[in-house]
């Protein structure tokens, strides 16, 4: 039987991976591992025509058998022959090998893309195929993944939590794919911290914002996009209850006056540049990260440029007051933020 699996979700192909070994190999004795499998197709091909010992399953694990990765000099025409460039007489021997498989053996080619090139020959071959693709969640997916996983990990965990999480660990990825250079939320990273907010949690197995603003780097400075989401909702409830629990955490009034100083100077970019702009755009013009632009879109979405700058000469003027010593910034801070969120300012 032959396995393709693909796809950007590297965590749940390793754990494929994983069972196939404790399934069908537990002695780790009849598992052979051919990485760079397209330059070493004898190798391959010997270690699937081998009998198993003691009759049983033989197991190969063939990486980049079809596409091997492109070298950094090799020209990216279709008549390339630079290092790793493919050759057609490669194509009939991978062919040929993926029809020659027993049946006591299970390969399983691990593939970094999945195209044309690769769906050809394994259909020239006429062998039985089976076809996996795992792909990173992203948005709403992603959170229902956070919370299926820690229920693995023997914990609960809310949405607005989960959203907390990989806010902190990915800001500009998790929601959607970037339109240039993406990079894909890394889930071996989001399951080791979920993992660690579980053991946190305890008998209770409850996992609270409480847990990541303590444990998940950058939770704190990322706390923000709660604070300005419920000011873009129009809550000044919640958005008062984010500032006082922020502050109740240990976050200095002055590092949240400062952030939400931050977040209304980048929407007032994303006004100035206009419809039409994509984050990256504004964020090589601004210097900003594309991830802060993001995020800031939500807000900017729901706020008038004239609000913009009323907020803005506010929450300087209170920076302003609070360094004279003029104001408590913790009470002043509050009625500033219901301010904003009931737009009292607009």
């Amino acid at each position: 039987m032959i396995t393709i699996l693909h796809g950007t979700d590297q965590l749940t192909i390793a754990e494929r991976l994983r069972d196939a070994k404790r399934t069908l190999d537990p002695q780790g004795i009849n598992t052979t591992v051919v990485e760079q499998a397209r330059q070493h197709l004898p190798d391959v091909q010997a270690a699937s025509g081998a009998l198993g010992f003691f009759g049983a399953i033989r197991l190969v694990i063939a990486y980049d058998l079809f596409l091997e990765p492109k070298s950094s000099g090799q020209s990216s025409g279709s008549g390339g022959r630079g290092r790793g460039a493919k050759k057609p007489a490669d194509d009939e021997a991978i062919v040929a090998l993926l029809a020659g498989v027993p049946e006591s053996t299970q390969l399983v080619a691990v593939e970094r893309t999945f195209g044309a090139q690769v769906e050809k020959l394994a259909a020239a071959s006429g062998a039985p195929l089976v076809l996996e693709r795992h792909d990173v969640p992203r948005g709403p997916a992603l959170l229902q993944w956070v919370s299926s996983r820690a229920r693995q990990h023997g914990a609960e965990i809310d949405t607005r939590t989960a959203e907390a999480v990989v806010e902190a660990l990915f800001p500009g990825s998790w929601q959607s794919a970037g339109r240039y250079d993406d990079v894909p939320p890394d889930l071996f990273r989001l399951d080791s911290e979920i993992a660690k907010l579980s053991a946190a949690a305890g008998a209770e197995g409850h996992v609270t914002s409480e847990h990541v603003l303590q444990l998940v780097p950058g939770a704190d400075a990322e706390n923000i996009w709660g604070l300005t989401d419920a000011i873009a909702a129009g809550s000044a409830a919640r958005a008062i209850n984010e500032v006082e629990r922020a502050i109740a955490h240990g976050t200095a009034p002055e590092a949240l006056l400062g952030q939400l100083t931050g977040h209304f100077e980048t929407i007032a970019a994303i006004h100035a540049a206009g419809r039409g702009s994509s984050a990256r755009e504004i964020a090589a013009a601004t210097g900003l990260s594309d991830g802060r632009v993001r995020m800031a879109t939500r807000g900017a979405e729901r706020t008038t440029a004239h609000a913009v700058v009323s907020s803005l000469d506010a929450l300087r003027s209170l920076d302003a007051d609070a360094k004279r010593g003029k104001v408590e910034l913790d009470d002043a801070l509050v009625a500033l933020v219901a301010k904003l969120a009931s737009r009292q300012l607009d």
